[in-house]
């Protein structure tokens, strides 16, 4: 039971600091004249679902909920096709 109250808050302190992560790359990615750096986040993000912290229909989620505070608007289909596909690779048991 201490152990899966343990990774319990593992997994909700992770989702916290992705959540922030997320939002804070998104505004630079809004202030930004050309394309930023994501592989920063993308480590973070590939790192959090190799350890079991997170499923990849939680990173969707947290992806999409990010880019609604920062852009004050939804993705288009095209962007979360991208999102989708990009979240795939990163979670693919070859980059492990």
């Amino acid at each position: 039971m201490r152990a899966y109250l343990k990774l319990s808050h593992s997994r909700k302190a992770y989702r916290v600091s992705l959540r922030d992560k997320l939002e804070k790359s998104y505004c630079q990615q809004a202030m930004a004249k050309s394309a930023i750096d994501r592989r920063w986040i993308n480590g973070f993000m590939a790192a959090g679902y190799h350890s079991g912290l997170i499923t990849l229909k939680e990173l969707k989620i947290e992806c999409l909920s990010a880019y609604r505070s920062a852009f004050r608007q939804r993705m288009t289909q095209v962007q979360e096709v991208q999102l989708e596909r990009r979240l795939c690779k990163l979670c693919a048991e070859e980059y492990r």
